[in-house]
């Protein structure tokens, strides 16, 4: 319900930072002590009740959290207490903005992974490897391919029409 009457999640971490652990840690912390705002712009033209309703969603304690059936009975779904602005427009362009944010962020981590995920390769590359070292084997070597001809040139593709034209 945050999500849908701002366009941006609830709990989140504006550290930009290479640690991820430390990161995730920042955010899970804010989670588990329901350590929400409701920030301006976004929040400005939602009513009371619904900040409301959503305070009583978010609680920390399950004991004191309201309950589904609380909720469809809180003043805002079942009265008139709803704004009657029309918040779709600034909502939808959040949402759209802070996909776009995460993929871009997704595809930052995955980038660094793959960087260090290749390091280690690239330092091995410098020392033999065991496959390297089979090639200087005498009696392990393989045919080199014949610059005469090619697979494409021995073997017609079964799509292409036969040189007598039938097929």
């Amino acid at each position: 319900m945050y999500i849908l009457l701002s366009g941006n999640p609830p709990f989140y971490d504006e550290m930009e930072e290479e640690d991820y652990e430390s990161h995730d840690k920042n955010l899970f912390r804010k989670i588990l002590h329901g350590d929400y705002e409701f920030d301006s712009p976004y929040w400005d033209d939602i009513s009371l009740a619904a900040k409301d309703l959503v305070s009583r969603l978010m609680e920390v304690d399950q004991d004191q959290r309201t309950t589904a059936a609380d909720a469809i009975s809180h003043e805002w779904i079942s009265g008139n207490a709803a704004s009657d602005k029309n918040i779709k427009d600034g909502v939808c362009a959040q949402i759209e903005k802070n996909f776009a944010k995460a993929k871009w962020k997704k595809a930052v981590r995955v980038t660094t992974m793959m960087k260090r995920l290749r390091a280690p390769e690239q330092t091995e590359s410098k020392t033999p490897s065991p496959s390297m070292d089979s090639e200087r084997t005498p009696g392990l070597t393989t045919p080199a391919p014949s610059p005469a001809s090619t697979p494409a040139e021995e073997t017609p593709s079964p799509l292409s029409p036969s040189p007598d034209g039938t097929g």
